[in-house]
């Protein structure tokens, strides 16, 4: 059981909050899809939560299942 938690995958929150966005983009998104993934660390821009990044004049990336609602 105790090999379970590791064996899982689990992942701990990005230090910047849960939603990342480039300061250049208009789309958020989770820090592990593909999108979170390949912005430079030099343009992200975070979120605590897609309130915010709505707020802030965001929108849900397309590709990150789970964003948006979906």
């Amino acid at each position: 059981i105790r090999d379970a938690e590791l064996a899982s995958g689990a992942r701990a929150l990005a230090p910047g909050g849960l939603i990342v966005a480039s300061r250049r983009g208009s789309a958020y998104h989770y820090p592990w899809c593909t999108g979170g993934e390949a912005i430079a660390e030099a343009i992200k821009i975070w979120f605590k939560s897609e309130a915010a990044a709505k707020k802030a004049g965001y929108s849900p990336a397309k590709n990150c299942k789970g964003l948006g609602g979906e």
